[in-house]
């Protein structure tokens, strides 16, 4: 009996009656700006024997479903705000931030085994001069920060953030605001600065959640952070297609 690589990161047996092996996989999805689902680009393509070169398509595959996960995570705070309005105080809202939190961080995490096994020993050196030439000293310790925080809820299930509340415009139409601006003026708004210091300003605020963590001393939302940890991965993908486009290390 042989086995045989099926990419991405999957084994089967030949001469095995694997028939969900043999399925063609399913169509993805993606969340659009509204969180609708919406089609995504096909997925990379199976194909038995070994990795041949850097694997960019399963790591963008890879990357996708982190944005995905990001899209949800950006949505939590107004399901909560919902939640406490119907005075649901019951439900563990950390949890539910925490939990797409990380898999956002595992998933964008795993873009890096994938070009760090496809690519063999020319991965090193790709990485090192990606660290070095696309990275600053503040973007390589959060790119540290951010791995570190994946790692030690991975392997050790702690959850090193915090679930906080905050203030968030109201703006599902609830809210009606009666004024003549030309007697008394523009609608007044109100202000609440949230746990990492941005202010949210509306003409309504209703109260809400976030899970926040600490960065360089300073508080960051789990979302505002994910977004950027995404971004330098997505960095490193594009400089490892342009070694592969060059030949070069």
């Amino acid at each position: 009996m042989t086995m045989r690589w099926r990419s991405p990161n999957r084994l089967r047996c030949s001469g095995s009656s694997d028939s969900v092996a043999n399925r063609p996989p399913p169509d993805r999805v993606n969340l659009d700006e509204n969180c609708r689902f919406a089609a995504l680009d096909a997925p990379p393509a199976t194909r038995d024997g070994p990795r041949m070169g850097t694997d960019c398509a399963a790591a963008r595959y890879k990357l996708r479903q982190a944005e995905i996960l990001l899209a949800h995570l950006r949505t939590l705070p107004e399901q909560i705000a919902r939640d406490l309005r119907r005075a649901s105080s019951a439900i563990d809202h950390k949890l539910f931030l925490a939990t797409y939190f990380f898999a956002c961080l595992s998933a964008a995490r795993n873009v890096f085994y994938i070009l760090s096994e496809s690519a063999g020993r020319a991965f090193k050196q790709a990485e090192t001069n990606w660290r070095n030439n696309a990275l600053d000293q503040t973007g390589r310790t959060f790119f540290h920060r951010m791995t570190n925080l994946r790692d030690r809820d991975v392997h050790y299930g702690e959850v090193n953030a915090e679930a906080l509340g905050k203030m968030i415009p109201i703006a599902d139409g609830s809210l009606t605001v009666f004024g003549n601006a030309a007697l008394f003026g523009p609608t007044p708004e109100a202000e609440y600065v949230n746990p990492d210091g941005r202010v949210s300003r509306a003409a309504g605020l209703q109260g809400s959640a976030g899970l926040y963590i600490e960065v360089d001393g300073k508080r960051v939302e789990g979302a505002d952070a994910c977004a950027r940890y995404l971004d330098q991965v997505r960095t490193l993908i594009v400089a490892l297609e342009g070694a592969a486009s060059t030949g070069s290390p």
